[in-house]
């Protein structure tokens, strides 16, 4: 085989990225001697899924009770491009030796973050593949991730404390012991993973049962929701396990919860996988119905701030806005920003109506008077010149010292007025040609005259086709 190397090299070495973020990077191909291909063409591709197959009971057309197996799955896409590095129309030959290919794509600023479960993720790679005729193709593939991080400064309501108390009383009726009371407490619900959870946990038994221990979890637990069903991953991040407590006894710990350095996604953008957290403490009483407390919190990657630097640290995501003209790359394609994301505008190189005209060659105070004000368009004004190119009024032919000024007069390059007269004179002269009299050719058809009358009372008179008077399809002839 002539390919010794096919490479997809990325600009960052650790290969994370951020939403909005460019991802650039180039192929590799090196070519021990000349190779025939249709295209080396490159694919990069973003996508959430997920998949399982339960079992299901159904009646069949006798009314019998049946069971079988449906596969249950869900599927989004955040990032899909394709480019033809190279080639693309035909087969041709690649000469021996290293060929590189740059190549850039920008993510959405709405991508979430890579993730693996049980029964799917959250993954992005990217894939080259050289299209060999008569052959096998040639594929390479990497994968990447995306982190998209969650500030805690954009909810408030997880500054605010936590405070919940449970009673539990064993047995019932005459037996009935007191109550064993549990009492936890948190400064706040928001949490970054670098940071301890401070727990206040109170217990009071008053019971007749000993408390063996007080266990604190730290529990994720992952929705998964496809074709209207749903199935629910539990998972264990971190345990903390407290001492005993003695029938008729209380105690109180303050504690520093770690989060472990474990992977914390931000899903925000996926519709069908949500994560949440939580802390569950259990009361373990040995054999009876432990009383336990679940408390939902957030884990994200900036913390909570206090005070002035609490608005400082809110740094909501902007759209990006691209110029108008950038630059084409053979080798990678017009660069266009996202989907939903704006491009910078391009200030009209034309006068807005009903505004002063400032800009040459426009009419403008350049005689040091009051500026030139570009009226409002006149609906009853019928210069067929492109600006009142409505109600079925036909294109001209732009004059060649016009072309290039989508508000120039047609045949001159002068500057009609909306709701004004042109001048006759301004015409171009060889709008004066008598109509055709040979009613035997279809191009020296008859004309029909439409006359134009300016401000000083001079007219004009131009011949045009009848069934082109009114035709409103760009590509009629206008004569």
């Amino acid at each position: 085989m002539s390919v010794r190397t096919l490479d997809i090299i990325l600009d960052k070495p650790d290969k994370v990225y951020y939403p909005g973020e460019m991802v650039t990077g180039r192929v590799r191909l090196v070519l021990d001697s000349s190779k025939k291909i249709r295209a080396v063409q490159l694919k990069l591709k973003g996508k959430a899924e997920c998949k399982w197959n339960e079992r299901e009971t159904y009646r069949d057309h006798e009314g019998r009770s049946r069971s079988r197996t449906s596969c249950r799955k869900s599927s989004e896409t955040y990032l899909k491009t394709e480019q033809c590095l190279v080639g693309g129309r035909g087969k041709f030959e690649l000469a021996a030796g290293e060929h590189i290919y740059p190549f850039s794509v920008m993510l959405s600023i709405r991508a979430p973050s890579s993730f693996s479960g049980s029964y799917g993720g959250v993954s992005y790679y990217a894939r080259v593949k050289i299209d060999i005729p008569m052959g096998f193709d040639k594929k390479e593939r990497t994968c990447f991730n995306v982190l998209n991080p969650l500030n805690l400064n954009l909810f408030p309501n997880l500054r605010n404390s936590y405070k919940n108390e449970k009673n539990k009383t064993f047995c019932c009726l005459w037996c009935a012991s007191g109550p064993l009371t549990i009492v936890v407490h948190l400064p706040k619900t928001g949490f970054a993973h670098s940071e301890p959870i401070p727990i206040t946990l109170e217990i009071d038994n008053a019971s007749s049962y000993t408390v063996n221990a007080v266990h604190i979890y730290l529990k994720r637990e992952i929705k998964w929701t496809a074709e209207g069903c749903h199935k629910k991953e539990d998972i264990e991040l971190h345990k903390l396990s407290l001492g005993r407590v003695e029938e008729g006894k209380s105690h109180t710990w303050s504690e520093n919860f770690s989060i472990p350095p474990a992977t914390y996604p931000n899903l925000e953008g996926c519709s069908f996988i949500k994560i949440n957290h939580e802390l569950h403490i259990e009361a373990d009483t040995s054999g009876f119905f432990d009383p336990d407390m679940h408390i939902p919190i957030t884990i994200g990657d900036i913390s909570l701030s206090e005070g002035e630097d609490a608005n400082a640290s809110i740094n909501t995501p902007q759209p990006q806005t691209y110029p108008n003209n950038m630059p084409y790359n053979p080798n990678v394609g017009m660069q266009m920003p996202p989907p939903g994301v704006p491009m910078n505008p391009v200030p009209s190189p034309y006068p807005t109506p009903g505004q002063p005209a400032t800009n040459y060659p426009y009419p403008g105070n350049q005689s040091g008077g009051a500026p030139f004000v570009v009226p409002a368009p006149n609906p009853n004004f019928i210069v067929p010149y492109p600006y009142s190119n409505a109600g079925g009024m036909p294109q001209m032919p732009l004059h060649p010292t016009a072309q290039g000024y989508p508000h120039s007069n047609y045949l001159t390059g002068t500057y009609p007025v909306p709701g004004g007269a042109v001048p006759a004179q301004q015409y171009h002269p060889e709008l004066s040609r008598q109509p055709a009299t040979n009613p035997e050719s279809a191009q020296n058809a008859p004309h029909q005259w439409v006359t134009f009358e300016d401000a000083a009372g001079d007219s004009l008179k131009l011949p045009m086709q009848p069934s082109h008077l009114f035709s409103s399809s760009p590509s009629a002839p206008p004569f």
